[in-house]
């Protein structure tokens, strides 16, 4: 593990950083890991790994045998298409609540960082600004849905679809730019304080989210399972 854990919040940095390995495929699906080893690794007792494991495998990151054995989690194409059911249900609804509340300001400042990563990958072919803004608009939902209950279990379903959407990157880092236009349409809804246009549009935005992670060419593998075009919805 290349991350480093130092100061307090110990459990939340280990979470952190295997969620990195996790996400760049260093720890791949199926893998085996140990409390012990990475305890070793970053420089920490038991305790902080132990409940870092345990958040990740309530988030469907990880799996934890009967015998305690702890494994990378498979990531196939049933489970992607649940976890973007999920995520549907669940974001929507967050937009419901948040977008009488998010400050014309924050809406402004998205799209002025879209438009930089956009300007970037257009006169660099620097794709790494627009990877860094992608969620941009599902933040704002997130933060302003006034909901304790409802954030941080969008939190998980975010990881997962990170998770699958990170893979599809690593091999073809120009699939970013395709949603811009449509994070655009949600953005400018979301100003107008149109829930229903909002929510078409972001809707739209994660089916066809789902529709590119699951159709990528077959060399790009989702952990557990080759997806191809024959597996699309």
């Amino acid at each position: 593990m290349r991350s480093s854990v130092n100061t307090s919040s110990l459990s939340q940095q280990v979470e952190a950083a295997l969620k990195e390995e996790i996400f760049s495929g260093r720890l791949e699906p199926g893998q085996r890991v140990s409390i012990e080893s990475i305890a070793e690794e970053v420089g920490t007792s038991y305790t902080p790994v132990r409940d870092a494991i345990k958040r990740l495998a309530a988030i469907g990151m990880v799996r934890i045998s009967p015998r305690k054995e702890i494994r990378i989690e498979q990531l196939d194409a049933k489970r992607l298409q649940d976890v973007f059911d999920l995520r549907i249900a669940l974001e929507t609804l967050a937009l419901r609540a948040a977008i009488k509340r998010i400050p014309q300001s924050e809406i402004q400042r998205a799209q002025q960082l879209l438009d930089e990563g956009e300007r970037c990958l257009r006169e660099h072919g620097d794709p790494a600004l627009l990877q860094k803004h992608d969620g941009l608009v599902h933040e704002l939902i997130v933060e302003h849905c006034n909901n304790d209950l409802l954030a941080p279990v969008l939190g998980g379903v975010f990881d997962l679809c990170m998770w699958a959407h990170r893979c599809v990157v690593r091999i073809e880092p120009g699939v970013v730019d395709e949603s811009v236009a449509e994070h655009r349409q949600i953005l400018v809804a979301i100003a107008a304080g149109d829930a229903s246009l909002a929510k078409r549009a972001l809707m739209d935005h994660l089916r066809r989210t789902l529709k590119r992670t699951r159709n990528r060419p077959s060399r790009v593998r989702i952990p557990g399972e080759l997806l191809s075009c024959r597996a699309a919805a």
